[in-house]
């Protein structure tokens, strides 16, 4: 199963092109934005309040109603804007996401380390083309400021970034070890984790 492709230089100018794709961005420690993340954040806003309002689980790459009764979400600053219907899962559900992800993951440890940097950068681009949206959606749902919600999208694309150029430099180590031997540290795709993240950042 070959986890990267070409030579180790190609993987070394593979990374800092992806370093290079960094440009400034707001982060969390911002004390301001700019004119143009305003006027970002504004046109997003408008998309995020006419997109479509009922949202169902995402399993197996489809949005599916969920087993149990939908919830009604409504913007914590302003209780009379509904900002749509959300599909809650069952056990059932949860089972059935964890096997379609399952499925999927044999043929995404097959692609090489350059295959999965490839789509990993292109998450990264969607995240950063509808980024205005995304902190518009996290300010309506859980009424953060413009400035953490802003701050919050651009930090997730740096790190998607930053970890692609970390791919891109490669993840198989040389440990040292005693004259005579030779010792290896090489990482594999292991499947499928379920994850709690945090409520309030990335």
């Amino acid at each position: 199963m070959p986890l990267r492709s070409g030579a180790g230089a190609g993987r070394r100018r593979r990374a800092d092109s992806v370093v290079s794709m960094t440009e400034a961005r707001t982060t969390y420690t911002a004390t301001d934005l700019t004119a143009a993340a305003h006027e970002r954040f504004e046109v997003g806003l408008a998309s995020a309040r006419s997109a479509v309002s009922e949202h169902g689980l995402m399993i197996g790459h489809a949005s599916q109603p969920g087993s149990l009764e939908p919830v009604t979400e409504r913007n914590p600053a302003r209780l009379d804007e509904r900002l749509g219907q959300f599909a809650q899962g069952s056990d059932e559900d949860i089972a059935r996401a964890v096997a379609a992800a399952r499925a999927s993951q044999p043929a995404w440890a097959q692609r090489t380390i350059d295959e999965r940097i490839d789509v990993l950068e292109g998450v990264a681009g969607e995240v950063a083309r509808r980024a205005g949206m995304l902190a518009a959606v996290l300010t309506l749902e859980v009424g953060k400021t413009r400035l953490e919600s802003v701050g919050e999208v651009d930090e997730s694309v740096e790190l998607i970034r930053y970890y692609c150029g970390c791919a891109a430099a490669g993840f198989d180590l040389r440990l040292d070890g005693e004259p005579g031997t030779r010792n290896l540290s090489v990482m594999r795709p292991f499947g499928v984790f379920g994850v709690i993240v945090p409520f309030n950042f990335p």
